[in-house]
């Protein structure tokens, strides 16, 4: 879950492989927990991670203005490619949300997998 929420797009099931060959993990279920970020959840997580990211960082202690990118005031009419290079300062906060966001859901998933599971092999009484 901590990957599946963190900003490694493109190379986040490369990452699961291995890990879950050296783990010893279930590949598949793994595998299949990176489909959370889609194309349809990315915008909305990676958001989310930025947002919280930047609340935790100055927290800490660790002062960061705000990308003017991301900021609703952006003439998006001036972009050009080079602008991009701008958006490097968000992957620390990012990163930071990421980990937060996906240990939460992982200790959530954790405890819900083992409620099912002892749903599942409760053994029903039949008359």
């Amino acid at each position: 879950m901590v990957i599946s929420f963190s900003p490694l797009v493109g190379i986040q099931m490369l990452v699961v492989f291995f890990l879950a060959l050296f783990t010893r993990a279930n590949l598949p279920v793994i595998v299949a927990l990176q489909w959370i970020s889609n194309p349809f959840t990315m915008g909305p997580i990676y958001f989310a991670d930025y947002k919280i990211g930047r609340i935790l960082l100055e927290l800490a202690g660790f002062k960061s203005k705000k990308n003017p990118l991301l900021s609703s005031e952006y003439d998006w009419s001036n972009f050009k490619l080079n602008d991009l290079w701008e958006l490097l300062d968000t992957f620390p906060p990012m990163f930071v949300g990421g980990a937060v966001i996906g240990v939460f859901f992982g200790v959530i998933s954790i405890f819900s997998y083992n409620v099912l599971a002892k749903l599942y092999k409760k053994p029903q009484i039949t008359k």
